[in-house]
């Protein structure tokens, strides 16, 4: 007596369980990766606000700096009241606050949505 097994469906079935693994580690890398450019992005654009900071008149520092730091954070849509700036004694402090929104319904239950990412630059005024 000869027994027929059939395994016609076999790939498609182990497919379909392993699909949804590989997709939340694909999308994972995209969010890990847009959330580091954010980061990156915040820092550049609050040292190089400082920077302008600290070389420009004390009479338009601040505006100077906030300008700075947006133009810098043009890949991100930074916006001015992203930015903020503070003078201590000969120290001028450019703070750059902004939130990631998370694009992937699945990382949203795993991280804060949006998330937030500060950066800050402190330099002597010269």
């Amino acid at each position: 007596m000869k027994i027929l097994k059939r395994e016609d469906g076999a790939a498609l079935v182990e497919f379909a369980l392993v699909v949804m693994l590989l997709l939340m580690i694909v999308f994972s890398i995209i969010e890990f990766g847009r959330i580091f450019h954010a980061q990156l992005v915040v820092t550049h654009a609050a040292r190089e606000g400082a920077r302008v900071g600290v070389v420009t008149n004390s009479a338009n520092r601040d505006s100077q700096a906030v300008s700075t730091a947006v133009s810098r954070g043009a890949s991100i849509s930074l916006a001015g009241s992203n930015v903020s700036t503070s003078t201590s004694g000969d120290q001028f402090t450019v703070t750059v606050n902004y939130a990631v929104d998370i694009l992937t319904p699945i990382m949203s239950g795993i991280i804060t949505d949006p998330l937030p990412i500060t950066g800050s630059a402190v330099m002597r005024i010269e």
